[in-house]
């Protein structure tokens, strides 16, 4: 080696130092503004890197072990901490999906560098709902033909410019949000919902397909919102399906200016969902049409050998009609406890639970009969539509004795008002139930014998008369 050549090697290896510094740097300063100190890595020399959380610190030899240490230890406190509905495994690959109401998505943000994809088994069986290019979905997709969403585009620019204004600073305050260039989930999730809605004014007018809002973009129609919120003389500017679109737009635009190289957003996604609103028969969510619109957000995190996916439902339409007409009401943004009954149906027609976890799904089920909204429906449909989910899980699960005798007692109990509109495999389900938990008395109230109902009939006749 010529000793022209040793100086050239210094300084290449003082560059890559040097490169490898700067990273090391930005990197340091993108976790400061994620967190402002509450979690950080310090630099206690040249080969120590110092992972600092509340009440413990772990040393590593590398800046990269560290922040995979950090992200690692994040995604475990964020699966575990995290408040549930409903968990449910997913035999293969190995998966858990859960059912997370909005108010109890995570608040954390994790430092993500790279996109860990949906649960293959979970798109397909949302595949029948999520939106697809129709005429259904123009607003949506006019505004990614205009290149809307992107970094810095328009779209941002409109929602830079309100979250400035007196409005949108209370926003911020209101979802306890420092800095738009660093959302959580939760936090993206309810900003991007909150711009829709204060932008929104239903319109029934604008209903059918290819409609004027349909022709044009999600920022024409915020931006008509803006120009028109506090005329009296407004008629409105879209229906669900622009509204849901709109909040896919915002959270896209939103996902994508994030600052890296950390961007909290990468996994989560929101979607556009189609289908019935109302549960007035119990085909109507197995078979989806278009009458109605929401989102669904999805987030996927990956631990040890577990692919883990949180659903969270929300229904901006419901919301604002609530807020227009009904503002004393408990708020309707939220539905996923409702909307989860479809999506559990469908998964477990091809997943086989274990008793405790199949225990659980019937009982979330049935715990909708009990509580929440009818959601155009009659409280006595809204039931029997719960009570069918429940009993066909059951029939395709077939693990009748395998639920305690109580749930047993309850799906009975749920039915009595319902016995009329009982249909065949549902009177089946309840047989195979009152067989093997000995309800046969309960089986026959529901279900009486003809000839004993009508010597029934007789007796009380009589008995009138005497």
């Amino acid at each position: 080696m010529s000793t022209t050549e040793v100086p050239k090697i210094t300084e290449s290896l003082e560059g890559t130092r040097n490169d490898e510094l700067e990273r090391i740097r930005y990197e340091q300063s993108a976790l400061r503004a994620m967190y402002q100190d509450i979690f950080t890595i310090e630099e206690v020399n040249e080969d120590v890197f110092r992972v600092l959380l509340p009440g413990t610190s772990k040393d590593f030899s590398s800046w990269d072990e560290a922040l995979d240490y950090l992200r690692t230890t994040l995604i475990q406190e964020t699966i575990q901490n995290q408040k549930s509905l409903l968990s449910l495994p997913i035999a293969f690959p190995h998966a858990e999906v859960q059912f997370v109401p909005l108010h109890d998505v995570s608040n954390t943000p994790i430092p993500l560098e790279d996109t860990h994809a949906i649960n293959h088994k979970i798109l397909s069986i949302l595949a029948p709902s999520i939106r697809k290019q129709t005429s259904a979905t123009q607003t949506y997709d006019n505004s990614v033909r205009n290149r809307e969403m992107h970094r810095e585009g328009p779209l941002y620019q409109f929602i830079q410019e309100y979250l400035q204004s007196e409005p949108g600073q209370k926003l911020l305050h209101h979802l306890h949000i420092p800095s738009v260039r660093s959302l959580t989930p939760k936090q993206a999730m309810e900003l991007a919902t909150e711009i829709v809605l204060r932008h929104a004014k239903y319109n029934t007018n604008l209903r059918a397909i290819d409609s004027r809002i349909d022709k044009g973009t999600v920022l024409d129609m915020l931006e008509e919102g803006r120009d028109n919120i506090h005329n009296p003389q407004w008629e409105g500017n879209g229906v669900c399906r622009n509204f849901a679109g709109g909040v896919q737009a915002v959270f896209n635009t939103l996902k994508s200016n994030q600052t890296e190289p950390f961007n909290p957003l990468k996994n989560t996604h929101c979607l556009y969902v189609s289908g019935i609103d109302h549960v007035t028969k119990k085909h109507h969510l197995r078979n989806p049409k278009t009458s109605h619109a929401w989102n669904i957000f999805l987030t996927a995190l990956q631990h040890a050998e577990t692919e883990h996916t949180s659903i969270t439902v929300s229904d901006i339409t419901q919301e604002l009609h609530r807020r227009n007409e009904r503002p004393d009401t408990k708020p309707l943004l939220d539905l996923t406890a409702l909307r989860s009954v479809n999506i559990i149906t469908r998964l477990l027609a091809y997943e086989k639970l274990e008793p405790e976890f199949l225990t659980r799904a019937v009982d979330h089920v049935l715990q909708q009969c009990i509580s929440g909204t009818a959601m155009g429906s009659t409280l006595q449909e809204k039931e029997h539509f719960f009570l069918s989910q429940a009993l066909w899980l059951l029939q395709v699960q077939k693990q009748y004795a395998d639920i305690p005798h109580t749930l047993a007692e309850k799906l009975f109990h749920l039915s009595m008002p319902h016995g009329a509109e009982i249909d065949s495999k549902e009177k089946n389900a309840l047989q195979e139930l009152a067989k093997t938990h000995g309800l046969q008395e309960l089986y026959n109230k529901l279900f009486p014998h003809p000839m004993a109902a009508r010597l029934q009939v007789l007796s009380g006749t009589k008995g009138e008369n005497t």
